[in-house]
């Protein structure tokens, strides 16, 4: 199995049957794996933005991706974004694959791996899909970074943390709350998608369009709430990896505003070990 690999930036001037992750295979697991931001260059048959060739309907690709780049190539028939070639008709566990329209060859991707765009690839639904078929719910494989790729786990501490399905905080609607009052507590559940022990986040917020800037959020772990700056702070967690924790969150308006509205959350780990 080759899993939890990437390759990014650089070069690659090949012959036949080379990928950026694998040059061929006829058996095994590719998972979790991504190549982006590479120029290639192919002088022969079967190059692929992932593996190059794969020989039978044995292998399985699950939750992998490609965007790349070709300055030059020799028979676009065999030259892929995914991969090169494929020589069953009817390939087996292929799930989640993507490649970009950045590098729309025909090789066999249309057997294999969805073809999106740029900005398709960098909405937070394709990290959604990414993480889903895998062999455990425990870890999260993929997080998202702001206007970015997904990036795998142990790329950066600073991406947002994830809901239960993965998805960030947004659109947290309050409804109207009462002049000079707070609004009901929501809970807010998060769940450690790295490997590492949390011991710090920082809690942000934005309002949506309309909302009055009479209004601000409010955050506990506790469910004691004090005024708080944006964004909040906080330390001294204690969150191991996998493990889910309740934040929660309300409104506080001031004189002369009743409609709170809906507010976004961004949620960023500020240490972790």
């Amino acid at each position: 199995m080759i899993e939890n690999v990437y390759v990014s930036g650089g070069k690659f001037y090949v012959g036949g049957y080379s990928g950026l992750i694998l040059g061929s295979m006829s058996n095994g697991t590719i998972r979790n794996v991504y190549s982006l931001n590479v120029d290639i260059k192919q002088y022969s048959n079967y190059v692929g933005g992932i593996v190059g060739s794969i020989s039978s309907a044995n292998p399985q690709c699950y939750s992998s991706w490609a965007s790349n780049t070709t300055s030059y190539n020799s028979n676009n028939s065999y030259l892929g974004g995914f991969a090169g070639g494929w020589t069953n008709s009817v390939p087996m566990n292929i799930i989640n694959c993507y490649y970009s329209t950045r590098m729309n060859y025909a090789g066999y991707n249309g057997n294999l791996a969805l073809a999106v765009t740029e900005t398709q690839l960098k909405d937070p639904s394709y990290m959604y899909n990414l993480n889903a078929n895998q062999t455990t719910s425990v870890n999260t494989f993929w997080v998202l970074r702001p206007v970015s790729y997904p990036a795998l786990w142990f790329e950066d501490f600073m991406s947002f943390l994830l809901l239960d399905a993965g998805k960030p905080i947004t659109n947290l609607d309050f409804g109207a709350v009462l002049e000079g009052s707070n609004s009901p507590t929501k809970k807010v559940r998060l769940k450690n998608g790295y490997k590492y022990q949390i011991k710090s986040i920082n809690v942000g917020w934005a309002r949506a369009a309309g909302v009055s800037d009479k209004t601000e959020l409010q955050f506990s772990l506790d469910g004691t709430f004090t005024d708080n700056v944006n964004p909040l702070s906080l330390n001294g967690l204690s969150i191991l990896r996998g493990r889910e924790f309740d934040l929660y969150a309300r409104v506080k308006t001031y004189d002369g505003v009743t409609g709170a509205g809906q507010f976004d959350i961004t949620v960023t780990v500020t240490s972790a070990e």
